[in-house]
């Protein structure tokens, strides 16, 4: 039986974002920069947080992306 001492605490749901940290090649990072500057100077977080978006919305920009990571991965598997 679970006393007051080891209940679980009830976790208050999260409200302030989630900090991700990716590391981009030299030449990505000034393609994606190049690219938000084009886009009316849009910070490349925005950028970032709209792609994201964009593939839990649009099921065929998110087919997009598992077709490229399969090939991605398959290629990281057979070293082509």
């Amino acid at each position: 039986m679970k006393t007051a001492e080891t209940a679980p605490r009830p976790v208050a749901p999260r409200t302030k974002p989630i900090r991700i940290t990716i590391d981009l090649e030299p030449t990505q990072h000034l393609d994606v920069k190049r690219w938000a500057l084009e886009a009316g100077g849009a910070k490349l977080a925005d950028v970032v947080r709209e792609a994201l978006q964009l593939i839990l919305v649009d099921e065929q920009a998110a087919e997009t992306v598992r077709t490229a990571l399969q090939q991605r991965c398959t290629e990281r598997r057979t070293g082509t």
